[in-house]
């Protein structure tokens, strides 16, 4: 059980600032998930085999498919503990295959779970009392209700999921962890040599040239940065401070290379086309990016690379 006496179930905050006008983009825009008044409907799950997914059986299918082999025991232990001591409150039944988890059972209502319609914002569960806490334990691990909003943005969870398990110190850990990495990058991309951040900026998509004010490559990163997703460009849907971090440990050499691999597509010495193949005029020099940096790295090539950085000057003089 979670160390607070609450339980909460949150719906799950979408942007829909740019989506092509519907029904629910408007809902969204004014504040909403759903028609106001109206609920999502939930009953336990049921498994493959037969069970019913209670959040209380340490043999459970989902735990076995969790990715660590410390998850899975740190879940078994909970599940394991949760049945003993409902178990202990209700005498009731609470085993996977028990019929009470079948809200069709011809039992009474009291010996049987309840639909839960989840609606807009938070829902609550008092954990001191044994049936919602039960319900409580089915709809934290129920296959439409994300196990956090964190798992929910990894993607383990289909894109049409609308609520989450919200653990407030869960929640905040998180956004500790990731502000504190988006802060690392940013001190450490402020105290980089002016040459070096525009050849980072460049290699993340941003509009950097030699001639951009140091204060303008700094505006742009901080901002790339703080998104964290990046939106467009050949590193679309990438998470920036990965990227970032990858860039600014990278060998120098290697670095150079690749921004200047980099400028001579900007300046159209070289063209990209399908595939993300590399063409100098109608000559294939590389299949890809990678490709034409591990050639002009070899020592059997430096004459190669010698050449691409007088081209490059040429058609920067030419466009100045």
């Amino acid at each position: 059980m979670a160390s607070s006496k609450i339980g909460k179930i949150s719906i799950i905050p979408k942007d829909y600032t740019n989506a092509f006008p519907s029904i629910d983009t408007s809902l969204r825009r004014k504040g909403y998930s759903r028609t106001p008044g109206t609920g999502y409907t939930v009953l336990p799950y049921k498994e493959r085999n037969g069970y019913y997914r209670t959040g209380m059986d340490p043999d459970a299918i989902y735990i076995e498919r969790m990715r660590s082999e410390e998850e899975r025991d740190i879940e078994k232990a909970r599940a394991a503990k949760e049945l003993e001591e409902l178990k202990r409150l209700t005498r009731l039944d609470l085993s996977p295959q028990s019929t009470f988890y079948n809200f069709a059972a011809p039992v009474p209502d009291e010996q049987k779970v309840g639909p839960i319609t989840l609606v807009d914002g938070d829902n609550l569960f008092n954990l001191e009392e044994p049936m919602q806490r039960i319900a409580w334990n089915w709809l934290r691990v129920h296959p439409r209700i994300a196990s956090s909003h964190q798992a929910y943005i990894r993607g383990d969870y289909p894109a049409d999921t609308q609520f989450f398990v919200c653990d407030d110190d869960v929640e905040t850990g998180v956004e500790f962890k990731k502000k504190s990495l988006i802060n690392k990058a940013i001190v450490t991309f402020q105290d980089m040599a002016p040459e070096k951040k525009k050849k980072i900026a460049r290699l993340m998509g941003l509009p950097v040239s030699e001639s951009t004010k140091e204060e303008v490559v700094y505006n742009l990163m901080d901002g790339m940065l703080k998104e964290q997703q990046i939106k467009e460009g050949q590193h679309k849907g990438e998470n920036s401070v990965n990227l970032f971090n990858k860039l600014s440990t990278m060998d120098e050499k290697i670095l150079n290379v690749k921004d200047l691999v980099e400028q001579a597509i900007r300046h159209s010495v070289y063209r990209v086309r399908a595939g993300g193949r590399i063409f100098e005029g109608e000559n294939e020099v590389a299949t890809d990016r990678a490709d034409l940096v591990k050639y002009l790295m070899d020592d059997d090539h430096q004459m190669d690379l010698l050449a691409l950085q007088d081209k490059l000057k040429v058609k920067k003089i030419v466009r100045s």
